[in-house]
């Protein structure tokens, strides 16, 4: 971060041999650096799409259940998404929503829900069909379906506020009330 690099500039060549060692999915011991490298998924697949796609978002799938649960954590730490990432993640972000996995992510839910709903209020009304919407809806436990309406209620209002007129204005931020 301190190194400011721009949007699509790509990770510095000093700091590539490291990023790839870390991110390394045959490294069961890197775990809790990928797990922090998923909380930064967005600002690195900002800086650096194609390292990020192939280094890091492979572990967000399902082929290791441990590994995706710890990405999905990781990213619902700090939980932003722009419909570039959406686009790359859509792919592993589904599949997440089965009972047993949203069990496993425990506390951190919310903001999974609330990535979800982002994606469907605000992303082109074909990033998430109305099937795999509802479908990821009801697989939602009580209290996180409750949360997630808080949310879309809470964008709404937000909304309604900032603007004096009729028209949208672009999303920016993260999709993670606090």
């Amino acid at each position: 971060f301190a190194r400011r690099p721009r949007v699509g500039a790509g990770l510095p060549e000093n700091l590539i041999h490291r990023a790839n060692d870390l991110m390394a999915p045959d490294k069961p011991n890197h775990r809790p650096a990928r797990t922090i490298g998923a909380s930064r998924v967005s600002y690195l697949y900002a800086i650096d799409p194609g390292w990020t796609a192939k280094t890091l978002l492979p572990s967000f799938g399902w082929t290791n259940e441990e590994e995706s649960i710890a990405m999905w954590q990781g990213y619902a730490w700090q939980a932003r998404i722009d419909p570039q990432l959406w686009a790359a993640l859509k792919v592993h972000f589904l599949p997440l929503f089965q009972p047993n996995r949203l069990e496993r992510i425990g506390n951190w839910r919310r903001n999974i829900a609330q990535s979800l709903m982002l994606v469907g209020v605000a992303f082109g009304i074909d990033e998430l069909k109305r099937d795999e919407a509802r479908d990821a809806i009801r697989s939602m436990p009580e209290e996180m379906r409750i949360d997630a309406a808080a949310w879309i209620t809470g964008y709404m209002e937000a909304g309604d506020a900032d603007n004096g007129n009729e028209e949208e204005e672009a999303i920016e931020g993260s999709p993670d009330l606090r």
